[in-house]
């Protein structure tokens, strides 16, 4: 009887911890959607819509005519802003999916070909931008990495099949 009640009590424990493990992933996983939710909204803002289109038009008037590279075109009338803008939401982004909060398939299948473009657009303004902000934009340049990798390996398999 003592042994029944023994291995019933380890039993009801052993359960207890499986319901707790399973309620703590129920939670993270809302957390991770709230999460993405918040940063589909902000993407979607009238602000950030207006800063992503600022940034896309640098990469418009910042050509190099085949000389090679050049120092950027000063910015004016909020393009610094835009700019900082952009990176700073995708610099946060980068942080929450090399923190696995956000799934990174998920974050580069929906946000690829805009990430790829602002990061190209705004790429000669990263060092102005790191002189004068404490952002950590190495996660946007890590993300933007994340994408060309699996652009690469997504064109290598369909090149393959």
């Amino acid at each position: 009887m003592y042994h029944v009640l023994m291995f019933l009590l380890a039993l009801g424990i052993f359960l207890s911890i499986l319901a707790l493990i399973a309620v703590l992933r129920a939670t993270m996983h809302m957390h991770a959607t709230a999460i993405w939710l918040q940063m589909q909204q902000q993407l979607n803002e009238p602000k950030m819509v207006q800063a992503l289109h600022t940034v896309q038009s640098l990469a418009q008037t910042s050509s190099t005519n085949g000389h090679g590279p050049s120092a950027p075109p000063l910015l004016i009338n909020g393009q610094f802003d835009a700019v900082q803008t952009v990176n700073r939401y995708f610099a946060n982004v980068g942080t929450l999916v090399r923190d696995h909060v956000l799934d990174e398939d998920q974050v580069l299948s929906l946000m690829g070909p805009t990430l790829s473009d602002v990061w190209y657009a705004s790429r000669s303004y990263r060092d102005l931008l790191k002189e004068k902000s404490v952002i950590n934009h190495d996660d946007f340049d890590w993300l933007y990495t994340e994408w060309l990798n699996g652009e690469y390996q997504r064109r290598a398999w369909h090149t393959a099949a």
